[in-house]
């Protein structure tokens, strides 16, 4: 079983310097010993922004693919219901088909319910940024509910 590089940091000033131990090979191919690998992030303050700006948008991404998924589970449920009206059920019972109308309902519900969930994450990023002092844009577009 491969083991996971370790890691220590060391903060300098604004900076924070991050080294892998033993991540890559030493200069020019030579198999003996390891180098360490080294990231310096030179502002941890635009790293945390960053970062929380990118969990917004992802989440923002995450809300607007619930609303699609919505939308198919819809139109699930009204094509079983024109089905049962239709009469063509083949091997099918009605009451499962009503059955599956419903547990396509209640998806749709919870959906709902993590959407709401979402957009309340969102808000409290957006409390984050406050907090931090962020001036510059919040990303965030209108959200229906």
């Amino acid at each position: 079983m491969k083991k996971a590089p370790m890691f220590f940091c060391v903060v300098a000033g604004l900076g924070i310097m991050a080294q892998s131990v033993g991540a890559k090979p030493s200069a020019k191919g030579q198999r003996r010993g390891m180098q360490p690998e080294t990231v310096v992030i030179a502002d941890p303050y635009k790293e945390a922004v960053d970062g929380i700006l990118n969990a917004i948008a992802e989440k923002q991404e995450a809300l607007a693919s619930i609303d699609a998924a919505i939308e198919q589970e819809q139109a699930a449920a009204q094509a079983l219901i024109s089905m049962k009206k239709a009469k063509g059920l083949d091997d099918l019972k009605p009451r499962d088909i009503l059955k599956s109308a419903a547990n396509i309902h209640q998806s749709a519900v919870r959906q709902r319910k993590i959407k709401r969930d979402l957009v309340k994450s969102i808000k409290d990023l957006e409390k984050s940024l406050d907090l931090l002092g962020w001036e510059g844009p919040m990303l965030t577009e209108p959200v229906a509910h």
